[in-house]
């Protein structure tokens, strides 16, 4: 097995088993065999490029990320962090300054 297989094959596992999806279930969606998808996730076989798609496209996760070139998920990852990060800062505001911040908020959410 190469190094690119076996890459594949860790997050290909990963990503299923946190989104709680049965192989069944993505060889249905691959239009593929259980055994074949197996395979894929195994790195017994290489996993076409269509394929790849179809499954980052299915759990939101970008390309980079399924072939472990990347261990940000997606944009919507990035954004999720950056909503924390916003957040945290927010919470350190007094109890006035965070009123006068989220009426803020609200105004320029209105004027969108």
């Amino acid at each position: 097995m190469d190094t690119e297989s076996k890459n594949i094959q860790i997050r290909l596992a990963d990503i299923r088993k946190s989104y709680n999806v049965k192989q069944k279930t993505l060889s249905d969606l691959l239009n593929v065999t259980t055994r074949q998808y197996q395979r894929y996730e195994l790195g017994e076989s290489d996993l076409p490029i269509a394929k790849a798609i179809i499954l980052a496209d299915y759990f939101e996760v970008s390309l980079d990320y399924l072939f472990n070139r990347s261990k940000k998920m997606s944009n919507l990852e990035i954004e999720y962090f950056s909503v924390i990060e916003e957040v945290k800062v927010l919470s350190t505001l007094n109890s006035k300054n965070k009123k006068v911040a989220l009426e803020i908020l609200k105004v320029l959410q209105q004027e969108q």
